[in-house]
């Protein structure tokens, strides 16, 4: 019930990962929607600042975690 707390900044960030569903990208060549973008975003548990965040249209993995740490 208490929820995920940190005392100072940069003690604890959050990751997560979701598929844009609003979104779509078409190619306009073939006229096809070329496919929906997943977001991930880190964020500073602390500040609630936003550190990272990738958009990329492969699903998430871990290549694609260790993007957003770097």
């Amino acid at each position: 019930g208490k929820g995920i707390s940190a005392s100072r900044i940069l003690q604890v960030g959050l990751m997560d990962d979701t598929v844009i569903d609003l979104v779509t990208v078409l190619d306009a060549d073939r006229g096809l929607i070329a496919g929906r973008p997943y977001l991930n975003v880190l964020m500073d548990v602390h500040s609630r600042c936003i550190l990272a965040l990738t958009v990329s249209f492969q699903p998430p993995d871990t290549a694609k975690a260790a993007e957003s740490l770097r």
